[in-house]
């Protein structure tokens, strides 16, 4: 099986059951931008020598900027299930935490019970093993939900596995519908968090864009 066939193959087994529309065929790599991105992936995972050729360097982890529904968190599903699959990668081995994960875990544990500190230990620096987090900046449109001190809790959290990676070469993935640093847009990763943020950020991630609309 080669690399394309072991990608749909996982593809179609980590997607949602049933179809959203008649047209729909479930996954598949029928654009060329797509393609290449999962290409570029498998590369990652598996050829460190031509990922680097790609200007990919393997030693990061990867940073899927995107609008929604274009198919970030499914990618990063597909790595998940690389790793459990193919001979070779076990080290590879990924947990998936959302940002409303983490914000539940440190929100209904507050400061008087240690709540920060479980978030923390559960997903921050002692959780030593790859891990992707998903929906980096879900919470910019959540402000009143958990307070608006939210983002700095997320910012501390990146904090964290930043120095995971510096100290132990760990690394950290991050799907978000932001871009890194637009001037063009209204709200994007270095407004949310602020520059020291998003130059970790890029120290730790190869940013890999997206194009296109919502595939849903």
């Amino acid at each position: 099986m080669n690399g394309k066939e072991l990608i749909v193959q996982i593809g179609k087994m980590v997607l949602p059951p049933g179809k959203r529309s008649p047209d729909d065929e479930g996954f598949n790599l029928k654009s060329d931008s797509m393609t290449n991105i999962y290409k570029n992936v498998y590369l990652y995972m598996v050829n460190s020598k031509a990922a680097m050729k790609q200007k990919i360097i393997p030693e990061k982890g990867l940073l899927f900027c995107g609008a929604v529904g274009t198919g970030k968190t499914v990618c990063v599903r597909v790595m998940q299930q690389m790793a459990l699959r193919v001979n070779g990668l076990e080290k590879r081995e990924m947990c998936i935490v959302g940002v409303n994960d983490f914000l539940k875990v440190y929100k209904d544990n507050d400061k008087e019970t240690g709540g920060e500190t479980k978030a923390f230990e559960m997903y921050g620096y002692d959780k030593k093993m790859e891990m992707c987090i998903d929906e980096l900046g879900w919470e910019a449109v959540q402000k009143n939900y958990y307070g608006n001190d939210i983002s700095a809790i997320i910012a501390n959290w990146i904090m964290d596995r930043h120095r995971l990676f510096v100290e132990t070469g760990i690394r950290t993935h991050f799907t978000t519908n932001l871009k890194i640093d637009s001037p063009e847009e209204t709200i994007d990763l270095e407004r949310l968090y602020g520059p020291r943020i998003t130059d970790r950020l890029k120290e730790m991630c190869n940013v890999i864009n997206w194009v296109g609309g919502s595939w849903r």
